[in-house]
């Protein structure tokens, strides 16, 4: 049954698609000769000539209806943290092109990634189910076939499936996190320049192939994850203390083994150089996500696209030194040597809050303040796009149907380093490492450490225990690793 049909299955057909939907698989000509059309055209034959030409018409229309189903464009910059984009108070020229999204879409204000670190938070996306739903421990994981991705409901709706990555988890091969993308391709840590030709070069090809189809392409990005190097003049955009050139320590920064390293003279300047190369590197993704934008308006494509901007998770830049240090949330990869830099060793804010913006039809512009999930946006996309799909099957819910009463809480987790879990409900967030629970007040940024409410300690403490005692068993699978994806996993730092 084609997407119309179970449209009008699923919502009740109207008088005319009941027509039409009657009238579909019938041999039209033998319906012609039945009624003696051709011969005596009487008030019954008049009649039955109206109702095959109005199922044929109807055929039309509902193809140009299908037709007319928006396009969907995810742009993941992988490692961006929201207060890095001007929209979200920035005060660096960051982001215009994304700044702009946001100023005419809907920018949700307070987005958490499901986990800090890359693969848990994609499958948690893609999947629209929690990250312990699809994986158990650090990797190499794949997620299992029986979980149906968003990119497999698109297709089976429709839709044309199309994918240009450059993260390593993102190779099917490895992780089976991309299944149902019908053309894949993917260059570990290419620039968001070829990112960009490589979406040209096949939305050029639905164009000549399969133009008649609606379109669902996702990019992923790694402009801002280490080591950091955007490509001049985005390497010098943005000033440093003092002045003087980057070097390999500031692309890739290490972690200090205790706060007072901080207040050592050298480090402002140190830390002024990877900020201005994070920065550089998002300005230089931020073009060429105009680039995008602009080929979509000359071939008159943006009018009915969906564009939304995400990110797997943030990154930290020595925020929280002393808290890492107190809870020992170090990360163990010799590289990194301590505590402050990169993802994957907290929840903390730098590393989970990720901005999320949706743009164009059917979307109301406007800033919404409630708490939303990565793993919303698979429903809400599937929602835009009339794809049905059953709640029950997934965590995640339409963003643009809830309101404050009740709104999900948001739970990430962690294992990479150490085991942790996080529920951010309403201007809270709690989080446990191992026996320790702490919490934060969410309401402004950074998020404020809070000492004085044991009683909504306790509340939030026992809401995660009800969730995790209700959570999904665990579907990935073990998989094995050629030595190419390991040094490629190696130098992002996700293996020693």
């Amino acid at each position: 049954m084609n997407a119309a049909a179970t449209r009008h299955r699923q919502q009740g057909p109207r008088p005319l698609a009941r027509w039409r939907l009657k009238f579909r698989r019938v041999d039209y000509a033998l319906m012609f000769r039945r009624a003696k059309l051709f011969r005596r055209p009487g008030i019954a034959g008049c009649t039955m000539l109206l109702v095959c030409v109005t199922a044929l018409l109807g055929g039309c229309i509902d193809r140009q209806s299908a037709d007319r189903r928006p396009n969907i464009v995810v742009i993941l910059i992988d490692t961006l943290r929201a207060d890095h984009i001007g929209a979200y108070g920035y005060d660096r020229p960051t982001t215009p092109v994304i700044d702009e999204l946001a100023r005419t879409g809907v920018r949700f204000e307070n987005a958490v990634s499901q986990s800090s670190w890359t693969l848990p938070s994609i499958m948690s996306l893609f999947t629209s189910l929690h990250p312990r739903a699809n994986m158990s421990s650090t990797l190499p994981e794949v997620l299992d076939d029986a979980e149906i991705t968003l990119a497999e409901r698109l297709r089976e709706a429709g839709y044309s499936t199309m994918s240009v990555a450059t993260n390593p988890y993102t190779l099917h091969e490895l992780t089976n996190v991309m299944q149902g993308f019908d053309d894949r391709v993917a260059k570990t840590s290419a620039k968001a320049g070829w990112v960009v030709d490589q979406a040209i070069n096949r939305l050029e090809d639905h164009g000549t192939r399969d133009s008649a189809r609606p379109f669902f392409l996702y990019l992923h990005l790694m402009d801002v994850h280490t080591p950091y190097s955007p490509p001049p003049p985005f390497d010098s955009m943005f000033d440093t203390l003092d002045g003087a050139a980057h070097t390999e320590a500031h692309r890739k920064p290490a972690g200090v083994k205790t706060a007072a390293e901080l207040s050592q003279s050298a480090f402002a300047a140190a830390r002024s150089h990877t900020l201005a190369l994070y920065d550089g590197g998002l300005r230089y993704a931020d073009t060429e996500i105009g680039r995008l934008l602009d080929y979509l308006r000359t071939k008159g494509l943006r009018e009915n696209t969906v564009i939304a901007i995400a990110s797997d998770h943030g990154e930290a830049f020595w925020d929280n030194v002393e808290l890492e240090e107190t809870y020992n949330l170090k990360h163990t990869h010799a590289s990194l040597k301590g505590f402050g830099v990169e993802h994957g060793n907290s929840l903390l804010e730098e590393q989970v809050s990720v901005p999320l913006i949706l743009n164009g039809p059917g979307v109301e512009p406007g800033v919404d303040p409630l708490p939303a999930r990565n793993l919303d946006l698979a429903p809400t996309l599937m929602a835009l796009s009339g794809v049905p799909f059953n709640a029950g099957e997934i965590d995640g819910t339409d963003l643009r149907r809830r309101d404050a009463a009740d709104t999900p809480a948001a739970v990430s987790e962690t294992w990479l380093f150490q085991k942790q879990v996080t529920l951010v409900q309403g201007d809270r967030q709690l989080i446990r490492i191992g026996d320790e629970e702490i919490l934060f007040d969410t309401i402004e940024r950074p998020w404020r450490l809070i000492a004085d409410e044991p009683e909504t300690i306790a509340a939030m403490s026992a809401a995660l225990d009800s969730y995790l005692e209700k959570a999904r068993r665990i579907r990935s699978r073990r998989t094995t690793v050629d030595q190419k994806t390991v040094d490629s996993l190696r130098a992002l730092g996700y293996l020693q």
